[in-house]
């Protein structure tokens, strides 16, 4: 039944680096790090080593596998990665990536080693609606959307499947030339049935808690399938026998057992939020995963570093062509966890099941946050993002600070301090000023993803601090979160979990300061923390003012087994803002900024019919990450 008893245990270092693990049948993983809490070496129970060097700037230049071979990474001035190179160790080319990008740092081109190019494009939302590759294995694609986000016609190579949805955006039909293949869904939102043209069904079987526990294929192949607690599968049943799976306290997969508990393959990892998958180990024989900018995996390669197996997939993790035989089901986003399943053709992972061939969710945002109306659409930029999780999408965070700022000031909990420049007296006390700006915020701003504004707060942060005692310390913690900004606004990354887990590593902030904060990461964010911003600026005779707020947003919620949807269980936001004004008479002054903690409930938003969710209850007003007040009030 479920996962095999195991016993994993960890040791950490004086700031909390994971140092020791040892696995369930004793193997040692010791992990090595540099002064900036950067992880340069991992050796597995085998003795593989595997060593990392970064750049000046903090970015990982070469990961160093064991078996000789190296993934090397190059990045443009803003760090986007511009080239990915996977070598052998007499710099023979295993694998070859020149990435190119447009103004918004979406990938529009990519050039491999064999001289094949794709190119893709884009709508003025940033939707995918074309693939195209020359060279080896060309193929020419299309998709078109509808205003919800729902994919209504693909084009492949002259191929047209046509697609229609309900009001839910659930998936009615997929038509072709061939005939019409239908889909029904069961009262909680989860695909139960497909039907082929020629009349072959597949049924899905669903738990309470909207999670996969039987497939029933059409050639009579049963798939089962049972989870932990915390909602991890541990167990699969299938055509070649069963799976159960070893999970470590990151979300990343460390060993498979058969139905006796014997072990059939181990995998090294990296320690950090669902890992970053260095090798497999089956019957002896260690494979090394080379991956794309994505983190699919394009070649496995053995203890000689020859190729055994590669992988070529279109943008949404299709397999256009593969060789080899190799069992590996860390396939399309393979790096962090997508686990193919052979049965199906869909993906595991881990809160949901991908369908790549209709590019969407089986079921729906299992935190039920899909305020974009459409709670099955994959990411729709499958070329910039990945989902590790099967999270929540931004909008979330967006409609709640827009329903904060709705909120009169007798409802605000938590705290408000501010600090004011250049005020007088008879003008409005600070809080005032501050109800003020929020208020006139509400519905007259525009949301972004506010990087740049980030980063011009917390400069223009140092200037406030003139003659600050610890004026000098302060600017390295400014600098820290500047960037840890960039982190946040990474096209490259998905999921704050993701980035948290990376902070130290990546950011060069001790780690001992953050220890507090990430300790019970795994348990408490689960990815729901997002950066906005809102800002406007309103023009008047006589004078010029404007306003800026960057929000620290978090959200948690638990399932619903009667609305077939999540309930919002707790939110908080955080903000630091800002007021000027260059020109005549001003409300509150030349500037002034404040900082505000809030919460808010379920009752909220039935109070004010904005958002669909259902109940909640008052998060802490310390949080579980409060990573804005870690590093400015150091």
């Amino acid at each position: 039944m479920g996962s095999p008893k195991k016993r994993i245990q960890y040791r950490y270092d004086s700031v909390g680096n994971r140092s020791l693990m040892i696995d369930p049948d004793g193997g040692r993983t010791t992990y090595a790090y540099d002064a900036l809490s950067r992880l340069t070496s991992l050796i597995n129970p085998q003795g593989e080593r595997t060593t990392y060097a970064y750049d000046a700037a903090g970015r990982r230049k070469v990961k160093k596998l064991a078996n000789g071979t190296r993934a090397s990474f190059t990045y443009d001035a803003v760090s986007r990665l511009t080239t990915l190179a996977n070598l052998k160790s007499d710099n023979t080319v295993i694998s070859k990536f020149d990435y190119h990008y447009d103004s918004v740092g979406n990938r529009k081109s990519v050039v491999e080693a064999d001289g094949s190019r794709v190119t893709w494009l884009y709508d003025n939302t940033y939707q995918l609606t074309g693939e195209h590759r020359s060279g080896t294995t060309p193929y020419r694609n299309t998709f078109t959307y509808d205003s919800r986000g729902n994919r209504t016609l693909k084009n492949e190579g002259g191929t047209r499947t046509t697609y229609a949805y309900d009001a839910a955006n659930q998936l009615q039909t997929a038509k072709t030339s061939g005939g019409t293949t239908t889909y029904t869904f069961d009262a909680n939102g989860n695909q139960q049935l497909v039907q082929a043209p020629s009349g072959d069904r597949t049924t899905n079987t669903w738990d309470y808690e909207n999670r996969t526990t039987l497939v029933q294929l059409p050639s009579g192949i049963r798939n089962t399938m049972a989870y932990e607690p915390g909602g991890l599968r541990v167990k699969l049943e299938e055509s070649t026998g069963t799976k159960k799976f070893v999970w470590d306290n990151r979300q990343a997969y460390l060993a498979e057992t058969d139905a006796n508990d014997g072990t059939v393959v181990v995998y090294t990892q990296e320690p950090r939020l669902y890992g970053n998958l260095i090798s497999q180990r089956r019957s002896s024989t260690t494979s090394w995963y080379h991956y794309e900018a994505l983190g699919s995996t394009r070649q496995l390669t053995d203890a000689t570093e020859a190729s055994t197996d590669q992988y070529l997939y279109d943008a949404w993790g299709n397999i256009v062509s593969s060789f080899g035989t190799m069992a590996n089901p860390f396939r399309y986003v393979g790096m962090l966890g997508y686990y193919f399943d052979d049965d199906t053709s869909n993906s595991y992972v881990r809160a949901r099941v991908f369908q790549p061939s209709t590019g969407r969710w089986l079921s729906h945002d299992p935190y039920g946050l899909a305020v974009s109306l459409n709670m099955y659409a994959m990411l729709l930029n499958p070329i910039r993002y990945r989902d590790p999780s099967g999270g929540i999408p931004d909008k979330i965070f967006d409609q709640l600070v827009d329903f904060f700022l709705g909120i009169s000031p007798d409802r605000l909990g938590g705290e408000m301090g501010q600090d004011n420049f250049g005020t007088t007296p008879g003008e409005p006390t600070n809080r005032e000023c501050a109800m003020g700006l929020l208020s006139r915020l509400h519905g007259d701003g525009t949301v972004a993803g506010g990087t740049q504004l980030a980063k011009d707060v917390m400069w223009k942060l140092v200037g406030l601090l003139a003659g600050h005692p610890d004026l000098v310390e302060y600017k390295d913690y400014v600098d820290d979160f500047k960037k840890l900004v960039d982190l946040l606004n990474d096209p490259q990354k998905v999921g704050f979990d993701e980035l948290l887990d990376q902070l130290a590593e990546e950011t060069g902030i001790d780690k001992g300061q953050l220890k507090e904060v990430i300790k019970d990461l795994d348990q408490a964010l689960k990815g729901n923390c997002r950066i906005t911003t809102r800002d406007w600026k309103d023009k008047l005779k006589g004078k010029s003012e404007s306003g800026t707020c960057t929000f620290l947003t978090c959200v948690e919620g638990h399932p619903s087994r009667f609305l077939g949807n999540f309930v919002l269980d707790r939110w908080t936001i955080e903000a630091t803002c800002e007021y000027s004004c260059d020109a005549g008479p001003c409300c509150c002054g030349s500037e002034f900024a404040f900082h505000f903690e809030v919460a808010g409930s379920g009752d909220d938003f039935r109070d004010r019919n904005k958002i669909p969710f259902p109940g909640a209850i008052i998060i802490p007003g310390t949080g579980t990450l409060n990573i804005l007040r870690k590093i400015m009030r150091k």
